[in-house]
């Protein structure tokens, strides 16, 4: 289970990201074709191919699937370990689009990474930092002014847009596209109000423990993580009116209303 920590205005919230369109079967027992972490596309196996060379990296796992699904966009098959039962999980996802940034696919490939380890009736949460993978790296000031100036007059609103002829602005919209693959959703019970947190950090620095630095680094995982999250807002909001709501809270859309050392909280994120 790949969870992002992210700060709201007095809060902090416990993401789930999971792919959006994937079937799962998750009353499997002895699987006759596929051993446990398999990922077969197109009858070629990730474990068993070049890619999957030591220093492999996420963009690899990517490249692997995306090279072995260019002339036949048909599903690919991914599964879990095993757990005591000897039960695992299979999927059946669809290809992935083509490739928009390497920051994108590696958010991509820790998803697809995530689900080859997940254990049936055993899940652990894996921390996720957007600004580590490089999610938004490409979204840069003068991109964003290009943008401003490129839709004085309109929004792009549709990908057969002749604007998007522009690299820049094609990569941006793209960006959004891409992000639209996963689904987001606060976990309700672990929820946490941001003042009783911070004197937990508080406490815990004190004694300069190994706990204390693994809480520090979880709190500005968050606060990263809510940056990216508004710099996406924004990028949205000014390219095609209308605010990205990535992430669900119930039925509900989450948007991050301020962040501290937050730099996305105005001028169209709103």
């Amino acid at each position: 289970m790949i969870i992002m920590p992210i700060l709201d205005k007095d809060k902090i919230y416990n993401v789930e990201i999971k792919l959006k369109d994937y079937f799962e079967d998750q009353n499997l027992g002895v699987f006759e074709k596929h051993y446990e972490s398999d990922l077969i596309v197109n009858g070629q196996n990730y474990n068993d191919s070049s890619y999957n060379a030591k220093n492999a990296n996420l963009n690899s796992l990517v490249n692997f699937i995306r090279n072995n699904t260019i002339y036949m966009r048909s599903s690919y098959v991914l599964t879990s370990r095993r757990n005591e039962q000897g039960k695992m999980y299979t999927y059946r996802i669809p290809a992935p689009p083509r490739k928009v940034t390497e920051g994108l696919d590696c958010l991509y490939g820790n998803i697809i990474q995530d689900m080859k380890k997940s254990i049936p009736q055993n899940e652990k949460g894996r921390i996720l930092s957007l600004k580590k993978l490089g999610v938004t790296d490409h979204i840069m000031e003068k991109d964003l002014k290009l943008v401003r100036k490129s839709t004085e007059s309109s929004y792009i609103t549709d990908k057969n847009d002749p604007r998007l002829k522009e690299k820049e602005l094609y990569l941006l919209f793209a960006t959004i596209e891409f992000l639209d693959l996963f689904d987001c959703t606060v976990l309700e019970d672990s929820t946490m109000d941001l003042k009783e947190f911070q004197s937990i950090q508080k406490a815990f620095l004190e004694f300069n423990s190994e706990e204390g630095r693994k809480i520090n680094k979880y709190y500005h995982t968050a606060l990263e993580n809510a940056n990216e999250y508004r710099k996406i807002q924004f990028l949205s909001k000014i390219m095609t009116g209308e605010t990205f709501y990535w992430i669900k809270r119930g039925e509900s859309k989450v948007k991050i209303k301020s962040i501290e050392d937050g730099k996305w909280t105005k001028n169209g994120a709103d």
